[in-house]
């Protein structure tokens, strides 16, 4: 016999973490996105008004950018990879 207490205690903190940190992303009024290391779409909260959350997961998110924002959004991606922490891009 092997005791799994720990395990499955750890399995539900982390289902409860997960909970916490989708629900605060989804009733955040700004838009948050999470993308993996190559800058696809993992998730979205909320999205343009033409599009929907399935048309951007698994997307490259840079597509999704006007060109003229594109560098900078790239520049902030790659600051957040480099540093490990958040970081942010505003635009009108």
């Amino acid at each position: 016999f092997v005791d799994i207490t720990q395990q499955k205690d750890a399995e539900l903190a982390l289902l409860e973490s997960q909970s916490l940190l989708r629900s605060t992303m989804e009733n955040s009024p700004d838009y948050v996105g999470m993308l993996d290391l190559d800058g696809r779409v993992l998730f979205v909260n909320r999205t343009p008004p033409h599009l929907t959350e399935k048309d951007m997961v698994g997307t490259i998110f840079y597509g999704h950018v006007p060109a003229e924002f594109r560098d900078a959004i790239r520049e902030c991606f790659r600051r957040v990879i480099e540093t490990g922490r958040a970081d942010q891009f505003e635009s009108e």
